[in-house]
């Protein structure tokens, strides 16, 4: 049944729908807070679910998916190599293929896969994707074409780390932001033009997770999970700003910090550290912890920040906390490390298992509308929306589901 609603949809499609959010271009999506205001999806689905309409084979890894218009990219692992591909929107069909080799160490863990983890990152007509053993690649988005290239490892001893590069890279004014680590470096600012070092900071060592930027009291700052603690470095100089603990058994530190926009900052890891809630000073130099707790912790999902409140899966169980307060407000079991999107008034989710669900979440309650099986787990990619169709994958496939009424 899926295939023939499928066909039919093909044959009378001529494109995507671009009336409200026709890019995710980077981690987070448009505005990198997984959040889309505009987005018009259905408030139920049918018996099987959102309907199918392209499903294609895929290697492993856990990249996510990028995409303007018509063409999405992703990456994923073969046999010593990494591979970026470029694939239609409307039929999933492979645009172009970039294949490069990688390599592993001893002293990795490499029981989930040798990558790619990092999630990629389009921007004017680049993609800037790191692989698994830190090279850094800018491609031409529209023929794949090395640009420019840098193997980190290898040119400037980036820190290997036990389960691969896997921060996203960020753009911030005319650079690419890289958690590098290593002797010499922390983060790492490249030229988005040719990959010339414009900014560094000093030497921290790096984690897994996606920075924060922003600004507060006039000054841009970042914030990212380092070894053993959430540090603050300086936009202008790449200076540390402010250093914050937060530690576990496993030095692992793999869920974005969050900012509320405000004088509020969480900061999340998986068990054994949990959220700590630091309150920024007017200037932005100083934060004082005002919450904490060990129930809400995430491990390598996405956590979305909505004013005070924050949502979060870890293990099977979906929460939301006051971030004030530390409390949790509910808990929902059956959600094991959710990702997570908030489309206008509903959220879809996604869980390690390959459950997708419609729901709505508030801070008094979770309503589930709809739910359906698609992946296999790990299903650890957090799905893309453009338009009201979604992309979303696991080790194996992609696949591609209509969420419009």
């Amino acid at each position: 049944m899926r295939s023939i609603q499928a066909l039919f949809i093909l044959l009378i499609t001529t494109a995507l729908p671009t009336a409200a959010n026709d890019s995710w271009p980077h981690w987070g999506g448009p505005d990198g807070n997984f959040r889309l205001e505009r987005a018009d999806i259905a408030d139920s689905w049918p018996e099987d679910g959102p309907m199918e309409l392209w499903l294609r084979d895929l290697g492993p890894g856990y990249t996510g998916i990028v995409g303007a218009g018509k063409t999405l990219y992703t990456a994923y692992y073969d046999d010593g190599h990494e591979v970026v591909v470029a694939l239609s929107a409307e039929d999933g069909k492979t645009i172009w293929e970039r294949k490069y080799p990688t390599k592993t160490v001893e002293s990795q863990v490499l029981q989930f896969g040798k990558g790619p983890n990092a999630p990629l990152l389009l921007h004017k007509g680049r993609l800037y994707v790191l692989s698994f053993d830190s090279q850094l690649h800018c491609l031409n988005a529209r023929s794949g074409e090395v640009v420019w290239r840098k193997h980190l490892g290898e040119e400037m001893g980036a820190e290997v780390l036990r389960f691969g590069a896997a921060a996203a890279p960020v753009v911030y004014k005319d650079m690419v932001m890289v958690q590098l680590g290593g002797k010499e470096h922390g983060v790492v600012g490249f030229s988005l033009k040719d990959g010339a070092v414009k900014w560094k900071s000093e030497p921290i060592p790096v984690n897994y997770a996606a920075p924060a930027i922003f600004k507060r009291g006039g000054m841009t700052q970042m914030v990212f999970m380092a070894k053993k603690e959430a540090v603050s470095v300086s936009m202008a100089d790449g200076k540390v700003i402010w250093r914050v603990p937060h530690t576990n058994q496993y030095d692992v530190h793999a869920a974005q910090p969050l900012y509320d926009g405000g004088d509020h900052l969480l900061i999340v890891s998986q068990r054994g550290s949990g959220s700590k809630t630091l309150k920024l000073s007017a200037d932005g130099k100083s934060v004082e912890q005002v919450a904490e707790s060990n129930l809400f912790n995430i491990f390598h999902s996405n956590a979305v920040l909505i004013g005070k409140t924050a949502y979060g899966a870890n293990d099977k169980v979906l929460m939301a906390m006051d971030i004030t307060t530390g409390k949790l407000l509910w808990r929902e079991r059956g959600y094991d490390r959710a990702n997570l999107i908030q489309v206008g008034d509903k959220w879809i989710l996604l869980t390690e298992s390959g459950k997708l669900s419609l729901a709505r979440l508030s801070p008094e309650k979770f309503e589930l509308l709809a739910s359906q099986q698609y992946l296999a787990k790990p299903a650890w990619t957090v799905p893309t929306i453009l338009g009201n169709k979604l992309f979303m994958r696991d080790k194996r496939i992609m696949i591609a589901l209509d969420l419009g009424r």
